[in-house]
């Protein structure tokens, strides 16, 4: 399935969106007002590499700054922030080269919020996951152990297809 966004001036296509085995789209809807106040939902049919991810998020970020978004650069919104325990810290990447580096070296960064942007009608977040990670991250938290070389989930020995993109929007502040 693909969704279209409308802003007031230009559209954009989220092609190939869902099938990831959990909620494709999550809207937000104030019953009062009759409107939409968020929608989030994982960009991508199937796992990604990381190079497919970042290539998505760096050709949204393209169309957003030429639909008129700006970086949100409040101290709380860090561009490349990373996220552990729903807070965010700073990655001390400065560019796409350094995130991308940060990401596939690190093996303790299992989510990374990317950018976010906001324009008078729209704010938007776009952050990446590794999947991966994040079981492993899991199981560590709980009790259960598993044998050496047992694949802890279904990311484990999958040639680097773990990536997953992930879109929230929502109106301005």
């Amino acid at each position: 399935m693909s969704l279209e966004w409308r802003t007031e001036k230009r559209s954009f296509l989220f092609d190939n969106v869902g099938g990831m085995g959990q909620t494709i789209l999550i809207i937000h809807f104030d019953s009062e007002t009759r409107s939409v106040e968020s929608a989030s939902f994982a960009w991508q049919n199937r796992p990604l590499t990381l190079r497919e991810a970042l290539e998505k998020a760096r050709r949204l970020e393209n169309w957003l700054m030429m639909s008129g978004f700006e970086l949100d650069r409040s101290s709380s919104h860090r561009r490349f922030a990373l996220v552990d325990d729903y807070q965010s810290t700073p990655s001390g990447a400065s560019d796409w080269s350094a995130a991308e580096a940060r990401l596939s070296e690190d093996e303790q960064v299992s989510e990374m919020i990317l950018y976010r942007m906001e324009s008078a009608g729209a704010d938007i977040q776009v952050s990446i996951q590794n999947s991966r990670r994040k079981a492993r991250d899991f199981g560590s938290r709980t009790a259960s152990t598993l044998p050496e070389g047992y694949p802890r989930s279904i990311y484990d020995g999958n040639g680097g297809y773990e990536w997953q993109i992930h879109i929230w929007i929502s109106g301005p502040r």
